[in-house]
């Protein structure tokens, strides 16, 4: 019984493993047809859109070019950026290509010793400048209008710099910046590195002359609306001012309102850069005198608080009482202004001390009537220092990198010794 029973099951499972195959067979056979047509289809079909493109690429595709280094002479590298600009190179890219070739071909520099390449001296200053205008001259002669300074500027660049002027007018300010910057570059090397004060002076005042000749070639090829919307983007003034604003937000209206008090402020100072750079007690007060009168228009025209940050930022002194003012909660930014003044008499009546103090050197009486008047100028500074802040404050202040400078208190006189015996 048990074999009959063996067989039958063997042959039940046979038969089912016979149908389970017959019916994968016929589900690939019904179902793979559409699949082959549809594929075919589809071959068929990337086929003939690929030889549609292939022939459409072949008709709209630019000339290819078979990179080679192109010769020096001025021919050659002409026909060289002609082949470029067919195979489709945009003339920025063709110009960068050029440069590159243009700074290959100059010898001078290449004759200095290494370790003067950078030597803003006059020698190595001529060179580089000649190279920059002999780069320039081949560019144009080879690129024509393409290779002007005009057309190298990306357009956001140029737009930013130049607003609306034309092609030739930005050319014509191009090289009018190049120009008085090369002038303005043999002044700062002309002392070999070591400045006096007097020699300072003497080259702002050469700075000025030369930025007044610059605006009157400027002024020839700008309308005055041109010029002076090309100085609100351009100019040393208001290079310092975007350069102060830093990451205070301003509008264009707050802009230009900051521009308008920095202009006139550094048209009324002249040569007169900076307190220190003063000759005379009556030079400094004038100079204080025209800052506090800028920082006033400022302070009227601008947010309170947007005045004090940028205050922050254009103002070295200011910036070291607010960088202490921020450890102390009970100095407000009203209070800071007030402590920033205070710290400006200071350090005028130092400077202003030690300027006659050279004129006393061997005269005794002359040297102590300057010590007491030291001594009663630093009380009066102090008491004005004790009644402006707390007194705990007033301390920290005093040992503060602004205040100890300044505000440190007279040493008192030392008791009379009695005899030796």
């Amino acid at each position: 019984m048990k074999p009959f029973l063996s067989l039958v099951l063997v042959v039940s499972l046979a038969g089912n493993v016979w149908l389970l195959t017959r019916w994968r067979a016929n589900s690939a056979a019904s179902s793979g047809n559409p699949s082959a047509n549809s594929s075919s289809a589809v071959s068929a079909s990337a086929k003939n859109n690929s030889a549609s493109a292939k022939k459409t690429s072949a008709t709209s595709r630019p000339a290819t070019i078979a990179w080679s280094e192109p010769g020096d002479t001025v021919a050659e590298l002409r026909t060289w950026a002609a082949q470029l600009r067919a195979a489709g190179f945009p003339p920025r890219v063709v110009n960068s290509l050029l440069s590159d070739r243009l700074r290959d071909r100059n010898h001078k520099l290449a004759e200095l010793p290494f370790w003067q390449l950078m030597n803003p001296g006059q020698a190595s200053r001529e060179l580089r400048t000649a190279d920059v205008k002999e780069q320039q001259t081949l560019r144009e002669e080879i690129m024509g209008t393409e290779g002007t300074p005009a057309a190298l500027f990306p357009p956001g660049v140029r737009e930013r710099r130049y607003g609306d002027l034309s092609d030739d007018q930005v050319n014509a300010i191009v090289r009018i910046d190049a120009e008085y910057s090369d002038l303005s570059a043999g002044i700062n090397s002309s002392s070999g590195g070591i400045v006096s004060s007097a020699d300072m002076r003497e080259r702002n005042a050469q700075r000025q002359l030369l930025q007044k000749e610059k605006l009157a070639d400027l002024a020839a090829v700008m309308s005055p609306a041109e010029l002076q919307a090309y100085e609100m983007r351009t100019s040393d003034t208001a290079r310092r001012v975007q350069s102060n604003l830093r990451t205070l937000d301003v509008s264009e209206e707050e802009y230009a309102t900051i521009y308008a008090a920095q202009k006139s402020f550094a048209e009324k100072t002249g040569a007169v850069t900076s307190t220190f750079s003063a000759t005379s007690a009556e030079e400094r007060a004038s100079y204080q005198a025209s800052q506090y009168a800028m920082q006033d228009q400022l302070r009227a025209a601008l947010p309170e608080d947007k005045f004090f940050k940028y205050l922050t930022t254009s103002d070295f002194a200011y910036g070291q009482i607010a960088l202490f003012a921020e450890k102390q909660p009970s100095i407000t930014p009203a209070v800071s202004y007030q402590l920033y003044q205070l710290r400006n008499d200071a350090a005028n009546l130092q400077q202003d001390l030690s300027l006659r103090q050279r004129t006393a050197v061997g005269d005794r009486a002359a040297q102590t009537k300057l010590n007491d008047e030291r001594n009663a100028a630093q009380a009066a500074l102090n008491a004005r220092l004790d009644a402006l802040l707390p007194a705990a404050v007033a301390e920290e202040f005093r040992a503060s990198e602004s205040g100890r400078m300044y505000f440190r208190k007279p040493t008192p006189p030392r008791p009379p010794q009695p005899p030796k015996s």
